[in-house]
């Protein structure tokens, strides 16, 4: 579970997260306690977290897409979901109504 506390990271992750005009927002499927972990040994700031803990559900489910939209009044069309995973993450966000992009 360490690695999921402090995992690696691209070296131009912080800077280009920290030079966004746009809200970021996690969605993971990791628990809470681990990616405040890792956003604290990385130094990263966001608009909000959510969880698979949050919803009791996980990705490729709606649940914590859903989430996302109603906590913090976004549209679906104004969203872009980034993630690693083709299955989790574009599947997912795509059966949310939510435009993907595949971070491979």
């Amino acid at each position: 579970m360490a690695h999921w506390r402090n995992p690696g990271i691209f070296a131009d992750s912080i800077p280009f997260l920290h030079s966004l005009k746009i809200p970021v927002y996690i969605l993971s499927n990791i628990d809470t306690d681990d990616v405040k972990a890792a956003m604290k040994a990385h130094n990263i700031e966001v608009a909000g977290v959510i969880t698979s803990e949050d919803v009791r559900s996980y990705k490729p489910r709606s649940e914590m897409f859903d989430e996302a939209i109603n906590r913090y009044g976004l549209q679906r069309d104004e969203v872009i979901h980034i993630g690693a995973s083709l299955v989790s993450d574009v599947q997912g966000a795509q059966n949310a109504g939510i435009k993907a992009i595949w971070l491979n």
